[in-house]
């Protein structure tokens, strides 16, 4: 089984690879962040997601379990966190959303394939096609809340 911290690590690094997404996320690849489980200092993953600047992408590990089958026997679960940044108000829906789209179709430089379709890291197969959706956090007493995007990713280690 291959260390899903490298892999999670690998993740981050092919997220700051792609010049487009780096420019939604304000020009600044330090804004895709690897969540690492480190107690006391990491030790709340909802922390996490309320504290991430917007735009942000914060990329947290969930799991692993059966891959495929037999031949694929381990699948790795991860959790893109995406903030959107403010854009102007006669921005398209296509520019708004340039991030989450980027996620599937961004590519890396030095790479010519999109995210969707590469091999983010040689130990597993190019990711499963990914699910998003839009999620809620309340963030304080009075009820206010911050909604921001999650994105699944699947990789799947190749067959031994």
């Amino acid at each position: 089984m291959t260390n899903p911290g490298i892999l999670l690590d690998a993740i981050v690094a092919q997220l700051r690879a792609v010049p487009l997404l780096v420019a939604e996320m304000g020009g600044d690849a330090q804004r895709i962040l690897p969540y690492y489980d480190e107690y006391p200092k990491y030790k709340d993953v909802t922390r996490a997601i309320a504290l991430l600047p917007a735009p942000g992408i914060l990329v947290v590990y969930e799991g692993t379990s059966q891959g495929g089958g037999r031949m694929q026997p381990w699948a790795h679960q991860f959790r893109l966190v995406v903030k959107l940044g403010e854009k102007q108000p006669t921005d398209t829906g296509a520019v708004h959303y340039a991030a989450l789209y980027l996620l599937v179709e961004g590519i890396p430089t030095a790479n010519p394939l999109n995210l969707l379709n590469m091999e983010i890291n040689s130990s597993c197969d190019a990711m499963d096609v990914p699910r998003w959706q839009r999620q809620s956090l309340i963030v304080s007493a009075a009820g206010d809340s911050i909604d921001y995007f999650v994105v699944n990713w699947t990789l799947t280690e190749k067959s031994a």
